[in-house]
């Protein structure tokens, strides 16, 4: 009598590709962000700091009110909702000549990792909706930025927010491996005060570490149940000869 053992032959060589191909799954975690929503400040509605934020930086030397903490009330010109995507606070730029607002992060650039930047974009109501701004994830000491993203403030909802948001694969190869990152939220305005400005809040970063294949120990189980029943087909014909 003979036995068939190609549907096991089958489910044993199933069961080692799927040990060597299986691999553990990413694992994301958040990147530290100091005042991430702008609330270090604590403002009545309406009310706006002049050129403090705190954690955050503008090298330009425009003055005054060209970026700040800001809470829009109910009926607010700005944003009349008096309602930002997170708290109470956004934070307002002018950024003459497309200078940004800057945080140096407490992290450095790891190898195999997904980074994805999420920002909240407001565009005041009260203002002619020109120019354009932009996010960063940059490197101190380096020209390289991991994530770049522009867009027309035209595309931002007036009188409110929108999020974007954009990801990158950092690999082994990138040569800033180790760089602290760096942060830049950017205007295209290029003119001082009372002039268009655009307003973020709720800044986000995300970053995803992609490891390397590996074996499952469920899999491996399943190799092993699948060659005993290999070897007990083998028992089985043998003793089918020998009768």
């Amino acid at each position: 009598m003979r036995t068939n053992q190609t549907g096991t032959r089958t489910a044993v060589a199933f069961a080692c590709a799927a040990a060597l191909t299986w691999a553990w799954p990413a694992m994301a975690a958040p990147v530290i962000i100091l005042n991430a929503s702008f609330e270090s400040q604590i403002l009545a509605e309406d009310a706006f700091t002049n050129n403090v934020l705190t954690d955050w930086s503008d090298t330009t030397a425009c003055t005054p009110n060209c970026f700040g903490a800001y809470n829009p009330g109910v009926g607010n010109a700005s944003f009349p909702s008096g309602v930002v995507p997170n708290g109470n606070n956004t934070a307002y730029m002018v950024s003459p000549g497309g200078v940004p607002l800057t945080q140096t992060l407490g992290a450095t650039l790891q190898a195999n990792t997904i980074y994805t930047l999420r920002v909240a974009v407001g565009n005041p109501l009260d203002r002619p909706n020109v120019g354009s701004f932009g996010f960063q994830l940059g490197l101190v000491g380096s020209a390289q930025n991991v994530i770049d993203f522009t867009d027309l403030l035209s595309n931002v909802t007036d009188g409110g927010f929108v999020e974007y948001s954009a990801s990158t694969f950092v690999s082994s190869g990138n040569p800033d491996i180790g760089s602290t990152m760096v942060l830049r939220l950017i205007g295209t305005n290029n003119a001082g005060p009372g002039t268009p400005y655009v307003a973020f809040d709720n800044v986000r970063l995300d970053a995803e570490a992609v490891t390397a294949a590996a074996p499952e120990p469920v899999t491996l189980a399943m190799v092993g149940v699948a060659l005993l029943g290999l070897g007990e087909t083998r028992r089985k014909r043998a003793r089918s000869v020998a009768a």
